[in-house]
């Protein structure tokens, strides 16, 4: 690994991650993208959706694979280094490192360091309600083989992905005086029996073998007043994991069976379906595969995404679509975001390699 592509990928994610990014304020950093990517060649633009977000697209020669990754991040949510970054070795601590600035930065050094054709989506709004990648239409004329996203997965190659529920239940107790709980009912101690039931729903049961144990996520939680009352009433967010082959209706009405079952008002926030990869698509992952063994000497690991990403909407729209990037996912969103410039580095090697090969430029 050559020291001064080190520096120089250090140098990158420390000036993007002093951009602010999060949803709805990507403006900043679109402008420096867009910089950066007609730097090295390609022609770029600005594509609208709805509610005004933007998309930006930068494209080179006549390509036949998109290289997509998002512009937004979650909030700063407490990281100590959120928009100021700090570097520890080839650690590098700041939100965004992983999801997905650093992705970013392997994409930049990829193109650097090839004249291939390429189509290049940088999507908003993915951590909101990923309208970015809802709106975007590739150029006209265009016949894509494959996408691939960008996203923290270890270097593994994702051919699969975990649909979920998304819910807000609500419920009801009686209050009474915190010195005699036996007299009212404690919502929040009645949710907490209903939860531990949530197991039993029969989708989360199912084995796949590109996934760890399905589980749900209890987001958030509040009720009550003060430890004098028994709390009356319990509000709680939860997500629930759809495994590829249930479909997205079986699963939402029985998670709504569920809790209308036990008396809890529930509302779905967001519903997404799962995927996994077609019988069709194997040309482009024998592709992707190839470029992997000629960056890193190995074959991918193939893995599951087991949380939804903007590939869900490129396969939407035709676009045989793989997530892959640097960095492991459970860092990402939390206090201990960051991300190894060594990996980010053996990222932009695979990239370049797969627009290489997808340009022609040598033999499968």
């Amino acid at each position: 690994m050559d020291k001064d592509d080190k520096g120089r990928a250090l140098k990158l994610l420390e000036e993007l991650l002093l951009i602010p990014s999060p949803t709805g304020e990507e403006g900043r950093l679109l402008q420096r993208l867009e910089s950066e990517l007609s730097q090295r060649g390609l022609s770029c633009e600005v594509q609208t959706g709805q509610g005004g977000v933007r998309n930006l697209l930068a494209r080179r020669g006549r390509p036949e694979i998109l290289v997509a990754t998002h512009l937004d991040t979650v909030p700063a949510w407490n990281h100590p280094h959120a928009f100021s970054p700090r570097v520890e070795g080839t650690k590098v601590w700041g939100r965004g490192a992983l999801d997905a600035k650093g992705q970013i930065v392997a994409l930049l050094l990829a193109l650097e360091g090839s004249e291939a054709d390429c189509l290049v989506a940088l999507f908003s709004d993915e951590e909101g309600e990923g309208r970015g990648s809802r709106a975007f239409s590739p150029p006209s004329g265009l016949e894509l083989r494959g996408a691939i996203v960008l996203e923290p997965t270890g270097l593994r190659l994702a051919v699969a992905e975990a649909g979920s529920v998304e819910v807000k239940v609500r419920v009801r107790g009686r209050a009474a005086h915190g010195a005699l709980p036996s007299s009212g009912e404690n919502a929040i101690e009645r949710f907490f029996r209903i939860y531990g039931e949530l197991k039993t729903l029969s989708f989360l049961s199912l084995k796949h073998p590109l996934f760890p144990p399905f589980g749900v996520n209890l987001g958030s939680i509040k009720g009550g007043i003060d430890p004098q009352v028994v709390p009356e009433s319990c509000e709680a967010e939860i997500d629930i994991p759809v495994p590829p082959g249930v479909g997205l209706q079986e699963a939402e009405k029985e998670v709504m069976g569920f809790f209308e079952d036990r008396g809890l008002e529930v509302q779905v926030r967001d519903c997404e379906p799962p995927w996994q990869m077609e019988e069709g698509e194997g040309e482009f992952l024998q592709l992707v595969s190839e470029a992997y063994r000629r960056a890193l000497g190995r074959p991918p690991e193939l893995w599951g995404m087991p949380s939804w990403t903007d590939a869900a909407n490129l396969r939407n729209k035709g676009i045989p679509s793989f997530v892959m990037g640097a960095g492991e996912l459970a860092l990402a969103h939390t206090p201990e975001e960051h991300v190894e410039i060594e990996e980010v580095l053996k990222l932009s090697s695979i990239l370049r390699e797969v627009l290489r090969l997808a340009s022609g430029q040598g033999p499968l």
